[in-house]
């Protein structure tokens, strides 16, 4: 039941650091960006709008502003768009806060707001990284490649269509509703750079997965810019037959942006020299009420003037072009270009800002599976304490017995008490953290590179810990028992502590610095390795606060001896003597809060060893541990 308390704390703390949230788990936006199902979903949206729920409302406005701006209607739009803002000024969810940003870029869009047209962009991403949020849809970045297509920065076309592509094939998703969009797009840039060759093939891309969608308006647009290619080629004829094709495909699909198609036609006809025929669809272009791309109205502006100059209006080509320069100061503003390059620094600052707070939460999910690590140890450390507390009581009720008898008793009470201690008690709940570390590596499949290898760390602290507890239950039955002894890598050594002891060394910032080291220690590996973490953790442990802690170890062949020196508090002069006392036969309990089994187990293993151990300190400034060991023990 523990263990299951434990894993469910654990989920708390991890799930919140690694949740997604996809804009596909919103029905109403699934159906309207994912299907098209553009009927179904207003008549359902006009029902939430009167009994939904406030989530559901916000999302319904926001369908009706993007279906309406659609339509034209701007000012409509806005009231929806402005309702739904409302509501999220009230309570604000991720998704309808992601898909609002966009919507509002759509509607600077229809007005010619050029700055704020890509600030609604740069807010639909910042939520969108804020919250890690999946777009399988690629609204946003659908919409920026359009945006800087039409202010001709083509570089920014391709990286931000790349990217997507990118993501589609990492994801193994071959089909995807918005590629012919971006293969559209991707083929005018190729084309404006007169990259003939590439425009063909992403136009051929383009109405590749427009016929897997079937989509009547997709293939019409392709077609269009087939002829706009052809006519760029100056092949007239053949750009005059396209065009005628995607003229009938607009007129029953999208009769609303016919505008695209008087232009090209105005265009062809002007190459062909049919400057009467050509001026009837430049001054269908021309006299529109709303200005879709002005880089197009302004092409149909200087072919329209042309004509005119041919036809000696000189007068009327004046007022063209004057009222040329005035839509186009009107819709590009002053100074937009500055605005837009720091509009586009901040958002690289927010880009940076969003890395390192990723960076955090890491670090505190790191921090948080030590906390748990640590919780076992103390928990260890209590059983222990707990159970010497009840030897030492029992050990009170056999006073009376003879002295050989009760001498005997007690050894066999340490044999037997201390070793169902040590195999059930103590081991029980360090085989459950690592249990509980194999059941998250199985259940979470998803897992990073570093959550695993910390989980790894988890099972290697584990069997340090089931290690240190044989290595006690040895020590106890050692009196006459011969340990295997053999020649060890002094770097195996350090370098196993190092990993025992990684958390405390990084907590206290200490510094381990070697000025010598041997090649070997002749002994036995495990209990070698416990001499040397025990020494290193005493002097993280009483370390001074107040300065860096430095910890130096040094080897001196011609003494056979290993100094561990460190700049800690020292010990009082007093105490030398308990440091290796700190137990006896009649009182197993520490003399000094933090002193007691650990020295008790360096001084055993080092008396196995026929190492001699002397201590010089100084009190507040540092402490030199001296270990002298055997000739040729040590090289």
């Amino acid at each position: 039941m523990k263990t299951k308390n434990l894993f469910y704390i654990i989920l708390l703390v991890y799930v919140p650091l690694f949740s997604q949230i996809n804009i596909s788990e919103n029905p109403l936006f699934n159906e309207f960006f994912g299907n098209d199902e553009f009927e179904l979903v207003l008549e359902k949206t006009d029902k939430i709008l009167e009994r939904g729920t406030h989530e559901e409302k916000v999302s319904a406005n926001l369908i009706k502003a993007s279906y309406i701006l659609y339509r034209d209607d701007t000012e409509k739009a806005l009231q929806y768009l402005n309702r739904a803002k409302a509501l999220l000024d009230i309570d604000s969810d991720p998704i309808n806060l992601y898909i609002y940003y966009y919507i509002e870029a759509l509607y600077n869009m229809y007005i010619h707001k050029n700055f704020e047209r890509l600030n609604s962009f740069v807010e639909a991403i910042k939520v969108k990284k804020k919250h890690n949020i999946i777009d399988p849809f690629f609204v946003i970045e659908v919409g920026l490649v359009e945006y800087y297509l039409e202010i001709e920065n083509y570089p920014k076309v391709f990286s931000i269509s790349n990217s997507v592509f990118k993501q589609l094939k990492e994801n193994n998703i071959k089909y995807n509703s918005n590629k012919s969009a971006l293969f559209r797009f991707r083929a005018v840039s190729a084309r404006n750079l007169k990259r003939y060759d590439e425009s063909k093939q992403n136009l051929d891309s383009a109405m590749l997965y427009a016929k897997y969608y079937n989509d009547s308006t997709q293939i019409a647009r392709v077609i269009k810019y087939k002829a706009d290619l052809l006519l760029d080629l100056k092949q007239y004829d053949k750009a005059l037959e396209t065009a005628t094709k995607a003229k009938e495909l607009f007129e029953r699909h999208d009769q609303k942006n016919m505008v695209v198609i008087y232009d090209l036609l105005g265009f062809i006809a002007f190459e062909q020299k049919q400057y009467d025929k050509a001026k009837i669809y430049l001054e269908k272009v021309l006299n529109q009420d709303y200005i879709y791309y002005l880089t197009d109205y302004v092409k149909t502006s200087q072919y329209y003037r042309r004509i005119l100059e041919k036809e000696n209006e000189i007068e009327k080509a004046y007022l063209t072009l004057k009222k040329e320069d005035s839509i186009k100061h009107a819709i590009s503003g002053q100074n937009i270009d500055n605005k837009i390059l720091n509009l586009e620094l901040d958002y690289q600052e927010f880009q940076n800002n969003a890395i390192l707070e990723k960076s955090k939460k890491r670090t505190w999910w790191i921090i948080y599976m030590l906390i748990f690590s640590l919780m076992g140890i103390g928990l260890l450390s209590f059983l222990l304490y707990q159970r010497s507390v009840n030897i030492k009581k029992l050990k009170k009720t056999q006073i009376s017995i003879e002295n050989t008898n009760r001498k005997l008793k007690k050894v066999n009470f340490k044999l037997s008490k201390f070793g169902k201690i040590v195999s059930h008690d103590l081991k029980a709940p360090i085989r459950s953290i690592g249990s509980l570390a194999t059941f998250i590596l199985e259940d979470e499949p998803q897992l990073s590179k570093n959550s695993k290898k910390y989980i790894h760390l988890i099972h290697e602290s584990v069997m340090a810990t089931e290690n240190l507890i044989l290595n006690m239950l040895t020590l106890a039955r050692a009196e006459n028992n011969t340990f295997e002894k053999r020649k060890i890598s002094f770097d195996q050594i350090i370098q196993q502590v190092e990993v025992n002891l990684f958390y405390d060394i990084h907590r206290s910032n200490a510094t381990l610095t070697f000025i010598k080291k041997p090649q070997y220690i002749y002994g036995n590996k495990i209990l070698l390795i416990q001499l040397f973490q025990n020494f290193i953790q005493n002097s993280i442990k009483y370390r001074d606060e107040n300065r860096p802690l430095i910890i130096e170890i040094n080897y001196h062949p011609e003494e056979n001896k290993i100094t561990i020196e460190d700049n800690g508090i020292g010990i009082d002069a007093d105490n030398l003597d308990k440091l290796f006392k700190a137990y006896n036969q009649e009182n197993f309990e520490s003399v000094d809060r933090g002193v007691g089994l650990g020295l008790y187990i360096t001084k055993t293993i080092a008396d196995l060893h026929e190492i001699i151990i002397k201590i010089l300190t100084k009190k507040h400034e540092k402490t030199i541990i001296n270990l002298y060991f055997e000739k040729n023990h040590i090289q």
